[in-house]
This record gives structure tokens, C-alpha cells and sequence, in this order.
């Protein structure tokens, strides 16, 4: 595996959630199982303190060292440090070719786990979830200075808010000009229907699915589909088809009867590609946010797409609406799914709820992160400056922000509470692209906390 660029802070994130691996055997082969991870130790000396672990059936008492590569508990010379007697276990994320056994000043040989072979997800995936979910400890690495004038740090959220809209419109340009360049028309409006699909997929998807969702709705192409599709049952049969949820479905009611036969009349014509639905995640998800209740409402968005002119609703009602906010609102709350999933969060599984709408929070993003950043894009697209100004005026004054563990983290260690979306939406650029990368030199507040000093491998000083 290559030796990405991730610390101590981060291994030690990924050991203490037992989500992320299973198995665990040492480099000897013995059988590792944790009952207790212990305390994080805050001082010098070994990672985590009082931890019990059993190896091969025996239960050991001691601390357990966290490392980047192998060979780090001798560059790190822990074998001349008596701090470092009481370990029991040695965490290590890459391998090494060449490895010497660790060991202690008393020359106990210390059992090794090499992480990354036990991994149920790509890090790719837990590097996603881990800095979308900042843990109790996170800290930026300006966090306790002196920071500048609220008056800067406004300025500069509120610059980074416009960046992310520009940057947000510059995904869809990208696949705007990818299908372009594969029989599409920029100008015809069945492209710009295709990215909402997309995208509006992927903002229903949550951080561990929308790759799926973006897989899923790039396989489906929706001309194909309106040819052969004529109301809800068939989108239905395609979108679940299409997800790989319909392969092992056991429940015969007149519903599922319904679009598993239609799915096997439209498979053959249609042609698409098909995913599984074991690429799809439930795991420690509420039944709410299953992504089969996502799908269930992403084939209404698609009916709604294809047959209502949802796209041609929601860029006329930008000019026609005063309350364009709560006119895009009312737009996709009325969107509902087939009846089934008012009472059933998957298939032959039924639920307590009554109703299998995606939640206003969740409508808030996809508007922000999906309908807003379209219209930016169309109005530059095309040339209305009427659209564009009035867009950024709602983005700048309007106080329908969202909120997440990253806003609330962030806003809280600069001391700059969010009052729109802009600002929302900057404080998130600023987690994203500056404190979590390190760009302490590029940021305009990181710039005047350390500007007499120099601030390297910023990454070390992050505890996530």
C-alpha cells in the first residue's frame, strides 16, 4: 500500500472505531481482540494508557503505541525508553520490507498489528467520514492564539462562501462539458436535466452513499428511460433494478410483484448497467436514511424530472417567485414517493413512520449544495445577470442555513458564528480546503496567527 500522507491522530481515530476493520492478527499470526482501547494519553510516552487486550485467548494489561510505518518503534528509539516497558500491543497503519521486531529496554517482544490489512472500507472512504465527523479532540491548528479582528475573519468566511458556490458550479460545468462532448447539446435542456439528476442524487446519498447514488444515476440515462417509462411503478422497477435492489427480494406482495415483473420487461430494452446492493451502506445508519427510502424518493425526483418539467420549474420560478426559497422548498416536499415506502424503510421490512419524506434538512443541502450552484452555472451559461445577482443576494442575506458537526466545530474554535448561507458555506470551505490541509499561509486568518512563525507539516498539530 502506499504510504499516504496521514498521522498519528488519524490512526488513532481509525484503532478506537471498531467499524472501520475486523480480524485482527499480529505479523506472528496471533489473534488480536480489544476490550478495552484504555486512555488517550495526552503527555509523553505510549498512545493510549490501561488498556486490555487478549492475544491468542490471554488477557494483557498495559499501553498500546500508535505508528505511521513498522520501523517507526526503532527510529523512534522506544526500545531505550522505560516509558514505553508497559506496552502491550503496537498499531501501525503501513508495513515496512524491511522490519525488526519491536521490543522493549527489558527486550519483551511487543506484538504487531498492521492496520491497513483489516480494513472493511477503503481509507479513501474513512478518510471522508473521519474529517466530516471532527471528533471531541479536533483542533484547528490556530485554535488558543490570538486570532485577528471578527471584522477579517468575516470578510474572509464570506469570500470563501462565494468560492464554494463557484467551486460547487464548477463540478457540474465539468460533467456539463464531459457530456457535451458525448452527444449532448449545452444549449438543449435534457443535459442540465441529467446533472440535477446526478447531483441531486448524490446530495441524498449522505457522505456514505453518494458515490453510490453518483454511480447509479450516471448508468441511467434518462432519454432511454422516458421512452419506455410511463408512470411512477416503472421508474420504480429502473432505479431499484438499476441499484442491484431488486436481485434477492423475497416478498411477493402486489407492489414488489409489480416492479420486479416490470424490471424484467425493461432490463433487456433499456440496457443498462446494473450495480449490487451490496456496494450500498446501512451500517449504523437510522432507518430514515436508508438509502432504499433515498431511492424510493430519487425515482418520484426522476418521474418528476422527466415527465413535470421539474427542471423548467425551478429555473422559471427563480424569476417568478418572491419567496423563491420556500417555493423550491414546497417544490421538492411535494415530490413523493410510491405509497409502499410510507410504511417500509426496505423491502418486506415495515416501519413505525408514516411517511417517507427525505426531511426538510436534507431538502436545505440539496438546494444549497445542488440547485443553487446550477443556477450560478446557468446563469453565467447563458447570460442572465438578472439570475445571477438575485441568486447571490439569497446566498449573502438569506438566514436558511444548514448546520453539521464541521460548522459547529469550526465556528466555535474561530469564535464566528454563521448567520447565512454564505457564511455557512464558507466556514466549510475553510475546514475542507485550509485547516485540514494545512494551508495555514494561504488562509487570511492563519496568515496573521502565524505570521511570525513558520508553520510546517501543520497536519501533526491536528488531532482528529
Amino acid at each position: 500500500m502506499k504510504k499516504l500522507n496521514i498521522n498519528e491522530s488519524f490512526i488513532s481515530r481509525i484503532w478506537t472505531e471498531p467499524k472501520y476493520y475486523s480480524s485482527l492478527k499480529s505479523v506472528s499470526g496471533s489473534d488480536i481482540v480489544v476490550l478495552d482501547y484504555g486512555i488517550k494519553n495526552e503527555d509523553s510516552g505510549p498512545d493510549f494508557k490501561d488498556a486490555l487486550v487478549k492475544i491468542d485467548g490471554i488477557i494483557y494489561s498495559g499501553s498500546i503505541e500508535i505508528h505511521r510505518s513498522f520501523g517507526d518503534w526503532k527510529t523512534h528509539k522506544h526500545y531505550k525508553n522505560l516509558s514505553y516497558n508497559k506496552v502491550i500491543l503496537h498499531v501501525v497503519f503501513f508495513d515496512d520490507e524491511k522490519k525488526d521486531p519491536p521490543h522493549t529496554s527489558k527486550r519483551k517482544n511487543i506484538q504487531t498489528v498492521i492496520l491497513s490489512k483489516f480494513l472493511n472500507f477503503s481509507i479513501h472512504d474513512i478518510w471522508k467520514e473521519i474529517i466530516n465527523n471532527p471528533s471531541p479532540e479536533f483542533r484547528i491548528p490556530c485554535y488558543g492564539k490570538k486570532l485577528p479582528d471578527k471584522s477579517i475573519i468575516k470578510e474572509w468566511i464570506e469570500m470563501l462562501g462565494k468560492i464554494r458556490l463557484k467551486y460547487r458550479a464548477g463540478r457540474l460545468n465539468d460533467r456539463i462539458r464531459f457530456l457535451s462532448d458525448n452527444n449532448y447539446s449545452v444549449s438543449e435542456k435534457r443535459i442540465w436535466e441529467k446533472v440535477l439528476f446526478e447531483y441531486f442524487g448524490e446530495s441524498l446519498g449522505f457522505s456514505k452513499n453518494k458515490e453510490q447514488f453518483l454511480k447509479l444515476s450516471a448508468n441511467i440515462n434518462l432519454i432511454k428511460t422516458s421512452r419506455f417509462c410511463k408512470d411512477k411503478i416503472d421508474f420504480d422497477s429502473v432505479i431499484f433494478g438499476c441499484s442491484g435492489f431488486l436481485d434477492k427480494v423475497r416478498e411477493k406482495t402486489g407492489y414488489v410483484s409489480e416492479i420486479k415483473s416490470r424490471w424484467l420487461s425493461l432490463k433487456p430494452k433499456l440496457k443498462f448497467e446494473t450495480m449490487n446492493r451490496s456496494e450500498w451502506t446501512f451500517f449504523r445508519m437510522r432507518p430514515r436514511n436508508f438509502p432504499s427510502l433515498r431511492l424510493a424518493y430519487f425515482s418520484s425526483f426522476a418521474y418528476e424530472l422527466v415527465n413535470n418539467n421539474l427542471f423548467k420549474k425551478i429555473i422559471t420560478g427563480f424569476s417568478s417567485e418572491k419567496n423563491y426559497y420556500g417555493y423550491i422548498t414546497n417544490l421538492l416536499e411535494d415530490i413523493k414517493p410510491s405509497e409502499y415506502w410510507n410504511n417500509h424503510y426496505d423491502f418486506g421490512k415495515e416501519s413505525s413512520f408514516k411517511s417517507a419524506s427525505i426531511g426538510s434538512s436534507r431538502i436545505s443541502e440539496s438546494i444549497i449544495n445542488v440547485i443553487f450552484p446550477l443556477l450560478h452555472l446557468y446563469s453565467v451559461r447563458f447570460s442572465f445577470p438578472d439570475i445571477k445577482n438575485r441568486l447571490e443576494e439569497i446566498y449573502s442575506s438569506s438566514g436558511k442555513i444548514t448546520t453539521n458537526k464541521i460548522i459547529t466545530v469550526i465556528s466555535e474554535q474561530i469564535g464566528f458564528k454563521p448567520s447565512t448561507i454564505k457564511q455557512s458555506q464558507g466556514i466549510i470551505h475553510l475546514h475542507n480546503y485550509f485547516c485540514i490541509k494545512g494551508n495555514c499561509g494561504e488562509c487570511k486568518i492563519g496568515e496573521r496567527v502565524f505570521s511570525d512563525t513558520t508553520v510546517s507539516d501543520v497536519l501533526k498539530i491536528i488531532i482528529y
